[in-house]
């Protein structure tokens, strides 16, 4: 009995000791005098100490005498982004304060490798070298089994500063202009050189680019990773380039493609060109796009054969255009701002209705005020507002007034098409059919507009009218696709469109510190770090905040939105069931047509003739094609009358690059570079085995002060 005491004593005094040490471990965690406790406890684990060892680990760390390691992919992540965004001296901060891992760390752990701009006309070797370039971050991806991946290759331009520089890599000039740079010599050997490019500059010979040509590829993947915006051509251009020589751009980007569609043994198939509404660029999408009829022997042509109206022009391998989502609800939001006003059955809905519509709706006067402001047209999310205010007016005013109550009538129906068409991109709950019903359902309503009474123009401009079935017509050939090529996947249509290049254009203009304009050089040098960052982003929403004006907020079928913090839509925020082996494209687009025909009755002897004719799909309304049209009337969106009830903004940004006097040069400037000090520390340390020096008037000068 005597040893059992003894014994129980023991363990008693044991335990107690060890609660000490619990207690002693927890009063220095909560000291906050060590950052990231968790790697310590880590290194700790892995040498199996116990928690005195801990804590006495934790106090050499207190005092700087020991720094655990131990790098987990997040920490990594963070510190590339703040290398990136930030530059040396902010990674070198979040490494010394908050014990990131530091900025070598960070670039011995990036996987793409620098980008090359295109120093005139891209060549398909320029294109091949920043594909091979950006594929670093699908090296070691799990395919999962899919051997054809579809991608979409993504056009837009991006403004950026006229001012010509020296590649050190390439020991070329950058920054004219590619319809022009051919006819100078662009390599800088020598004095000579920089004489003829700066005269034929003076002369306008060749131009400064005032916007880059950007194109990237997009998987259609629900992997964040390989989902991410990967560049292939930066190109510099003073916007005189015709829709036949931007055609040849493309196509050498394709061709490129082509040869390059094979990584780690999975075929990358480029399936769509998706752009916003730059009419050359339409042109050009014409030529590539709509160039026969989708054959018989085509694998998608027995699921898109029956589906009446539709336009069945494909490219080669049956590629097709497409137009970004978000540009098409900006356009609907400005139609309803115009001058003109916007034709419904016969109705005109003029902004001065609008406004007596919403009022009558009990729409405070300062949010109306708001979403009718002609000086914000790029707001998606205020485009999104108004239309949302539309479709939720009730069908019944409590009015007598009969036009009124006309107006309402037209404004309802309106509001179910806007509904249908933005509803697929915003309603997370819904699945792939229900997406493909409300756009086939927007797709007859618009064409019933476009055409009642011979409303054309009246309803919509040409083009945005051909933008908006284009959008549409690309979602059921790509799902086509992917059903014949990748049938057990899922199909998320909000990957479609330029929204991902968008938003690295965002990057693009965070990362240049208080300036946010850039020249093509600085471009380029991001590009590929940007990359990551966008891959980064795409793969952890939750560190990111996306500019106000391009969000849209999540909704479910309820029109409940989500709250901020679930703001993010993306394939991995989606719930409704998106397997492209559930959905039959025939069905769908019956369904839509059915639904179109229940909002207006009146549309079926519509439908109905247009098919009698033959000639008639929705590209096509009254027999000949609209791709090329180009209304008569310039006015198509002049919102004037309405502007001048709101003071002027002034959009454009003060260009801090210039120099203020009149008399005042880039080289009599105190500052080199226009104060760009990133530039002047690239002068001082050359990258490329290049000579960064040349002789003018027998004297060295580096080749960036010279030019």
């Amino acid at each position: 009995m005597h040893l059992t005491k003894l014994n129980d004593n023991r363990k008693l005094e044991t335990h107690a000791v060890s609660l000490a040490d619990h207690k002693q471990w927890i009063l220095a965690i909560a000291s906050g005098r060590v950052e990231r406790v968790g790697a310590l406890v880590q290194a700790g684990l892995k040498r199996k100490v116990g928690v005195r060892g801990l804590i006495a680990q934790y106090e050499r760390a207190a005092v700087k005498l020991y720094k655990p390691k131990g790098y987990t992919n997040e920490d990594i992540m963070r510190s590339i982004v703040m290398l990136r965004l930030g530059g040396s001296r902010v990674a070198e901060f979040a490494h010394r304060s908050t014990f990131l891992p530091s900025p070598t760390t960070a670039r011995r752990n990036a996987v793409i490798s620098p980008l090359k701009v295109s120093v005139g006309k891209p060549t398909v070797l320029d294109v091949e070298e920043n594909i091979h370039a950006s594929l670093g971050p699908l090296d070691d991806l799990d395919t999962g089994g899919c051997k054809i991946k579809h991608q979409v290759f993504v056009l837009d331009e991006l403004a950026i500063e006229k001012r010509p520089r020296w590649d050190d890599r390439t020991n070329m000039f950058l920054g004219a202009c590619r319809e022009h740079g051919d006819k100078v010599p662009l390599e800088f050997i020598s004095e000579k050189e920089l004489e003829i490019f700066c005269d034929a500059l003076d002369t306008g010979d060749i131009h400064a680019a005032c916007e880059a040509t950007v194109g990237a590829f997009c998987t259609l993947s629900e992997h964040a990773r390989e989902a991410a915006v990967r560049i292939n051509v930066i190109s510099g251009t003073c916007k005189k380039e015709t829709g036949v020589e931007h055609a040849r751009l493309i196509r050498t980007v394709l061709q490129a493609a082509k040869k390059n569609q094979q990584v780690n043994g999975v075929t990358y198939r480029t399936v769509s060109i998706a752009s916003d509404g730059e009419s050359k660029r339409g042109d050009a999408l014409v030529e590539i796009t709509m160039r026969r009829l989708l054959s018989p022997s085509s694998p998608i042509y027995a699921q898109l054969k029956p589906l009446k109206f539709l336009n069945l022009l494909v490219g080669d391998d049956d590629i097709t255009a497409d137009k970004d989502f978000k540009h098409i609800f900006k356009r609907q939001r400005n139609l309803m701002l115009r001058n003109k006003g916007f034709l419904i059955e016969g109705f005109c809905i003029t902004p001065s209705i609008l406004r007596a519509q919403l009022q009558g709706n009990g729409v405070p006067s300062h949010r109306i005020r708001s979403l009718l402001n002609p000086n914000d047209k790029q707001d998606v999310v205020l485009g999104y507002s108004l239309l949302k205010e539309i479709w939720s007016l009730p069908a019944d005013p409590k009015t007598s007034n009969y036009m009124f109550c006309r107006a309402r009538d037209a404004l309802k129906l309106y509001g179910e098409f806007a509904r249908n068409l933005i509803m697929p991109y915003i309603c997370v709950d819904l699945n792939l059919d229900e997406q493909l019903i409300h756009l086939s359902t927007a797709a007859h309503m618009a064409f019933y507009f476009y055409t009642d009474n011979g409303a054309k123009t009246n309803f919509m401009p040409s083009q945005s009218y051909v933008d908006l079935m284009i959008m549409i017509k690309n979602v059921y050939f790509c799902i086509a696709k992917f059903k014949k090529d990748n049938p057990n996947g899922k199909f998320f249509i909000i990957l479609l469109g330029t929204d991902r290049l968008e938003g690295f254009f965002g990057l693009v203009r965070t990362a240049v510190g208080t300036d946010c304009n850039v020249d093509i050089f600085q471009l380029g040098s991001r590009a590929s770090g940007l990359t990551e960052v966008a891959v980064i982003l795409a793969l952890h929403p939750e560190w990111d905040r996306s500019p106000r004006r391009l969000t849209l907020r999540a909704v479910t079928k309820e029109m409940d939105e989500f709250t901020y913090k679930v703001d993010h839509i993306n394939p991995a925020s989606w719930r409704g069931n998106v397997h492209v082996k559930d959905v039959n494209l025939h069905s769908c687009w019956l369904l839509g047509r059915q639904k179109a025909v229940e909002l207006i009755p009146k549309a079926q002897s519509v439908f109905e003739s247009a098919e009698a004719k033959g000639d008639v799909d929705f590209l096509s309304p009254f027999g000949s094609i609209l791709v090329n049209t180009r209304d008569d009337d310039d006015g198509s969106y002049d919102c004037s009358e309405l502007q001048e009830e709101y003071p002027a903004v002034n959009e454009e940004p003060e260009d801090l690059g210039r120099p203020t006097s009149p008399g005042a040069s880039a080289s009599q400037s105190s500052t080199p570079h226009e104060g760009d000090l990133e530039d002047a520390i690239a002068e001082e340390s050359p990258r490329g085995p290049i000579s960064s020096e040349v002789l003018i008037n027998g004297k060295s000068v580096s080749k960036p002060a010279a030019l």
